[in-house]
């Protein structure tokens, strides 16, 4: 045994993209985590945003934010629509760009999938399709 690790392991690395403390803004968060999904959604990919913690540790926070200081979900929005507006108030008649929003949101407590956009008491289960990929199968998709 070295340094109380046998021999045999080996060390656990961790990459982080942004680490983020107590004086962290609201906004520099959605600088680098919701504008670039904006981008990648208007390039036509899906996206997500994955908010993981325990209890207590500010992600509700951090999605909604409060209205002087609003979250990454407000802020997604704006930015989303504001977005979509510059680029269809440029389209031509003839080429003319439109654009499907649609949006689930849920929660994972307990290993149990909440959908709350249509909260019920039906079981939602995590799958994946060769085509798809992974899905919630019968979550709420509001467009």
């Amino acid at each position: 045994m070295k340094n109380g690790r046998n021999s045999s392991e080996s060390a656990k690395l961790f990459t982080f993209d942004h680490a983020y403390d107590e004086s962290s803004l609201q906004q520099e968060v959605y600088t680098d985590l919701g504008a670039p999904l904006v981008s990648r959604a208007l390039d036509g990919y899906n996206g997500t945003i994955f908010a993981y913690g325990q209890t207590g540790s500010g992600k509700t926070w951090s999605m909604m934010g409060v209205p002087d200081n609003e979250g990454i979900i407000p802020s997604l929005n704006r930015d989303l629509y504001e977005r979509i507006k510059s680029i269809t108030s440029t389209s031509t008649e003839s080429n003319k760009i439109q654009f499907l929003v649609t949006v689930s949101y849920i929660e994972i407590y307990n290993e149990i999938i909440h959908d709350l956009l249509n909260p019920s008491e039906k079981q939602l289960e995590l799958r994946e399709d060769p085509t798809k990929g992974v899905f919630i199968s019968g979550v709420c998709e509001v467009p």
